[in-house]
């Protein structure tokens, strides 16, 4: 080979595999204006290329061209450095390392020869997971001895093996300064790993270190520039070899045309709807199309689970197959619509609805079209009637029970119904949710009602709240201590059950210096390696039978953004706003069953469905005018202050509250207690008192003989004032549950008498300093 040869495959071999697709052609018009007339020696990798396809297919994957040339170019790479990473974001076909390490174990069994041909040990790990200390090592502040780390353990374990196994030690986690250069020792020609016990490890020949990271972006020059690079990009090996997957492991009583009818609806819907969703919905989350795809199978996994591993009769599993095959165009569409369209907020789902409708109309194959009413997400496929059902006409009517506190209250809306249903048929399959919104949407009473009702000899709930201070530890902790040990190295729930793991505010914890967050990365080592270390013994912990829910608001305000290779895992739902409508519902309900109890003056339904108009018309319009600036930070309202209205309204006594006008003064003070006690302006305060005398002359202006205002706007101004003095003829409006003491249960009334109400404030503040001997 002349040199000239040699110096093109090498500039190709250390350059190629880094470059993105787009540099390409770049670099190889470069090279040709270099080299004229030259071109790269093929090498003989027909063994190596032969085996990595049967692997790929032992492994259900696909042997899509680029991941073979990636297959090809990290072997290339592994043969000339010890140290490489393998870099690109998540779906990028990463799980070439293991496909090569299965390849090159495969090889050996076969004889083969070939540079590197051994059985591959994996050592992993996922640096970011766990503290500086329990990493390398450190010593005891309380013993004063050294504490060996785990990444010092399995180094010294594979540096110190004899055989003649390649050994690799993974580092499957974000690669940042804080941790990375201590590898740099490593990395360089020294070799050796320097503890800060004094111990220096020296690596051995079969030894490789591996990073798998989605970007370097906080890597610095003197790490990149030790290793070799192996770039994967997600748009050049795409979602079809997903699909092709996905296809060739359907249960055999799938015929030949049912698959062929699901290609052409993933050919027909998926890619057109993906790129829909990527130029036009504004993501709570947002999401790449590996992951949209993804999800979309998983939920039609958790539909047809059913035929999976099934014992059924065969004429069960037939009626399955049957139903299946005859509405599979609209167990596709629900399917897409709670995948690729539920990533999306308000307007997103209504964008996503009207391209939806219209694609359905344009491809025959849907045989039963949703109705016209509402949006696509208003619908469910009923399996009994066959047809779309709206999601609140799936359950019972709902009836308030009487003796029910207001916080035990859950009035089902559609977006309860809906999310519960996702719920159940998700989680129940092993695939794991994400639920994304604003707060005050529902997100956690949903999950927290779900996980009430689920089978109590099957699935074990357990809750955990994240916070800005919480760590890797605490959270590995607290699951750890869940756990039963089922044999040597496995851990999990009691046999015969699953954990269902319920993170709220998912995305609280605080980011490091460079962005990592390690009770993140604790979970994600456990999607990716099925379990962590035992950080007392530095053994790893397989944890099985587990399944999670979170649920987080959107990045922002304290939230911070979360990985995309843990966001992988999910499937996501997106909260929105409640409409009014289903605020309507669930608060006339509620408010409905409370009058039911008090004088007949007040039962009337339209005087509870008024007050509930009113109270979202004062809610909406406060959102939309009185917004938060740097000197009103705290004009930040949501959907639970609204509800603290109502809650103060169901307070009131029934003894005491017998009249119109008594209703209505709780109803305008409990409104100044919730808004208007965070207003600082008198202008702010002015307004509200506005608004408030509105509603009350639009809705009941007429129960007080007062001008019909909606058909005569002349007397609005004089009905205003008018009403106002009949409702709150006092300026001191205030009400409050102490003026009885001892009362059991506390009566809640309006207090008149302010003397009165010093005076029984100065007694409790006596009864309390004769009781408390604390200053």
């Amino acid at each position: 080979m002349d040199e000239e040869v040699l110096l093109l495959r090498a500039l190709q071999d250390v350059n190629l595999p880094k470059f993105l697709s787009f540099d390409i052609p770049l670099f190889n018009g470069i090279i040709s204006d270099l080299f004229p007339g030259k071109s790269r020696p093929q090498l003989n990798l027909g063994a190596l290329n032969r085996v990595s396809k049967l692997v790929i297919q032992r492994q259900k994957l696909q042997p899509h061209p680029f991941f073979m040339l990636k297959v090809v170019q990290l072997y290339e790479t592994l043969c000339v450095r010890h140290g490489l990473m393998v870099v690109g974001a998540t779906g990028g076909g990463s799980s070439n390392v293991r496909v090569l390490c299965d390849t090159l174990s495969e090889l050996k069994k076969l004889g083969e020869q070939g540079f590197a041909y051994e059985e591959v040990i994996l050592y992993q790990l996922n640096p970011k997971s766990i503290t500086m200390g329990q990493l390398y090592g450190e010593f005891d502040a309380s013993t004063h001895e050294w504490q060996d780390g785990i990444l010092s353990t399995l180094y010294r374990a594979a540096a110190s093996s004899a055989n003649a196994d390649r050994k690799w030690v993974i580092f499957d986690g974000p690669v940042d300064a804080i941790w990375i250069e201590n590898m740099n020792t490593v990395l360089d020609d020294n070799k050796k790993l320097c503890l800060s016990s004094g111990e220096i490890i020296q690596m051995s020949q079969e030894m490789t270190m591996m990073f798998e990271v989605e970007d370097l972006s906080v890597a610095s020059p003197a790490t990149v520039s030790r290793t070799g690079m192996v770039y994967m990009e997600p748009a050049s090996l795409g979602f079809d070899p997903l699909i092709t997957s996905w296809l060739e492991n359907l249960p055999h009583d799938f015929s030949n045309d049912t698959r062929k009818q699901l290609q052409y609806l993933f050919d027909a819907f998926l890619r057109p709807s993906l790129a829909f969703v990527t130029a036009h919905v504004k993501e709570w989350l947002p999401q790449i199309p590996n992951n949209l795809c993804q999800s979309l199978m998983r939920l039609l996994d958790s539909f047809i689970s059913v035929l999976r591993g099934s014992e059924d009769k065969k004429e069960v599993r037939a009626e399955h197959v049957s139903f299946f095959s005859k509405h599979m165009a609209e167990l596709f569409v629900f399917c897409l619509v709670w995948s690729v369209g539920a990533t999306g907020n308000d307007a997103g789902r209504v964008k996503f609805d009207a391209y939806l409708r219209q694609e359905m109309l344009a491809h025959p194959s849907i045989h039963l079209p949703m109705p016209s009413e509402g949006l696509v997400y208003d619908y469910a496929l009923d399996r009994s009637s066959e047809s779309w059902k709206l999601w609140l006409d799936t359950i019972p009517k709902y009836i308030v029970p009487s003796d029910a506190s207001f916080s035990e209250l859950v009035v089902p809306t559609s977006d309860s119904v809906r999310s519960t249903f996702l719920l159940q048929l998700a989680l129940t399959q092993g695939v794991h949710m994400l639920i994304v919104g604003p707060t005050g949407t529902g997100k956690t009473i949903n999950v927290n009602q779900f996980l009430e009702r689920v089978d109590s000899d099957k699935f074990v709930p357990l809750k955990l709240t994240f916070s800005a201070q919480t760590s890797a530890n605490q959270t590995q902790d607290f699951l750890d201590s869940k756990m039963e040990k089922r044999r040597k190295g496995v851990y999990g729930p009691t046999a015969g059950k699953k954990f269902i793991v319920h993170i709220d505010d998912l995305n609280m914890p605080k980011q490091e210096e460079y962005f990592a967050q390690p009770p993140i990365e604790i979970l994600r080592q456990w999607f990716d390696q099925a379990g962590w270390y035992d950080r007392k013994l530095l053994v790893f912990r397989n944890i099985v039978d587990l399944v999670m829910v979170a649920s987080m608001g959107p990045p922002g305000g304290g939230r911070n953004p979360i990985t995309p290779r843990f966001i992988r895992h999910f499937n996501i739902i997106g909260y929105t706003e409640m409409s009014d409508d289903n605020k309507k519902q669930v608060f006339a309900t509620i408010v409905a069953s409370y009058l039911a109890k008090f004088s007949d003056e007040l039962k009337p339904p339209e005087i509870g469905l008024s007050i509930v108009k009113s109270s979202i018309y004062i809610y909406n319009t406060i959102i939309q005018e009185l917004l938060p600036t740097p000197a009103k930070a705290h004009y930040t309202f949501n959907l639970r202050d609204l509800a603290k209205v109502f809650q103060g309204l169901l307070m009131g006594d029934t003894k005491r509250i017998i009249k119109l006008d008594q209703l209505l003064r709780l109803w305008v003070h409990e409104n100044m207690r919730v808004f208007e006690d965070r207003f600082t302006t008198p202008s702010d305060h002015q307004w509200f008192h506005g608004q408030l005398q509105m509603q009350l002359a639009l809705h009941f202006g007429p129960k007080f003989g007062l001008p019909d205002v909606q058909h005569d706007h002349d007397a609005m101004y004089d009905t205003k004032q008018k009403i106002w003095a009949i409702v709150v003829p006092s300026s001191n409006l205030l009400f409050g549950d102490y003026m009885v003491p001892g009362a059991d249960p506390k009566i809640y009334e309006e207090i008149t008498d302010m003397d009165k109400l010093v005076a029984q404030v100065e007694e409790y503040l006596n009864d309390y300093n004769a009781e408390s001997s604390a200053p």
